[in-house]
């Protein structure tokens, strides 16, 4: 039952979080993507799955330099630049 209960703890943590970036996303005047509901999925997936993922390694990326990334790939993006 215990285990039951943090996946749904989870997945309500995780459902908030994507409705807070989808909400800065409706409101910012640069974003150009049509679809918001993904978008805030994929760009709170990406940024999860990828400092998870360069952090967690043996061999971590600075901090400085994983953050300058995702900043200018989530930005081109959500800009509909190409």
């Amino acid at each position: 039952m215990a285990a039951l209960q943090l996946i749904e703890a989870i997945d309500q943590h995780g459902a908030e979080r994507v409705s807070q970036v989808r909400d800065v996303l409706v409101r910012h005047p640069d974003v150009r993507v049509q679809d918001l509901d993904v978008a805030a999925e994929l760009v709170v997936g990406t940024v999860e799955l990828n400092t998870h993922k360069l952090m967690a390694t043996p061999h971590p990326v600075q901090v400085e330099r994983v953050e300058k990334e995702l900043v200018a790939m989530i930005t081109r993006y959500l800009h509909g630049d190409r």
